[in-house]
C-alpha cells in the first residue's frame, strides 16, 4: 500500500511543478545570448553578430479564441553583416510567400533604442517578410522586416 501512495505522491509532485515551471525561461528580462535564443529560432542559416530578444507569455484575448498558459511571443533585434542581409533577401525572393498581417506596431518593442526606432518609424517602404527562414518549434507565426543594411526585426509566436 505504501508503494501506491509514493507512486500518487511522484505524480502528483511531477504535475503540480509541471505546471509551475511552464517554460525554461519566463522573464521579462531581455537577453542578448545568440545560444540561448538559438534553441528557441532557427539561427543556423542566417548567424546574426548580435542580438536582443525577449521572449514572453502573451496574454489578453483575440477575436478569435482567448491565449493560453501555453501562448509564448518572440521578440528579437537581429544584426548580421551586410552579405547575410543580401543573402537573406535573395534567399527569400525565391520563395513564393508573402505576408501582409504584420504592422510596424508590432515590430516596434518597449525596449527597442531609438536609433532602431527611428529607423522603423521612418521607414516608408518596409516589406515585411514571412517567417520561414527562422521559425523553429511551435513559434511558427509572425514575420520581421529590413530596417537597415545590418538590421532585422523579428516577432513569433507561438498561436
Amino acid at each position: 500500500m505504501n508503494v501506491y501512495k509514493l507512486a500518487i505522491l511522484t505524480l502528483l509532485c511531477n504535475f503540480f511543478y509541471g505546471c509551475w515551471n511552464d517554460s525554461n525561461r519566463m522573464t521579462d528580462e531581455i537577453s542578448e545570448d545568440i545560444v540561448e535564443l538559438g534553441e528557441y529560432i532557427d539561427l543556423e542559416t542566417y548567424k546574426p553578430l548580435k542580438v536582443k530578444w525577449t521572449y514572453d507569455k502573451m496574454g489578453g484575448q483575440t477575436e478569435s479564441r482567448t491565449l493560453g498558459p501555453n501562448d509564448y511571443v518572440l521578440k528579437a533585434l537581429l544584426y548580421f553583416d551586410k552579405e547575410i542581409i543580401i543573402k537573406l533577401k535573395n534567399d527569400y525572393n525565391l520563395l513564393s510567400v508573402s505576408i501582409n498581417g504584420l504592422k510596424k506596431d508590432q515590430l516596434s518593442f518597449e525596449w527597442l533604442n531609438t536609433v532602431n526606432r527611428k529607423k522603423l518609424e521612418s521607414s516608408k517602404d518596409l516589406i515585411y517578410y514571412h517567417p520561414e527562414f527562422f521559425k523553429k518549434g511551435s513559434l511558427i507565426h509572425g514575420g520581421y522586416t529590413i530596417i537597415d543594411e545590418n538590421t532585422v526585426l523579428l516577432t513569433l509566436h507561438t498561436m
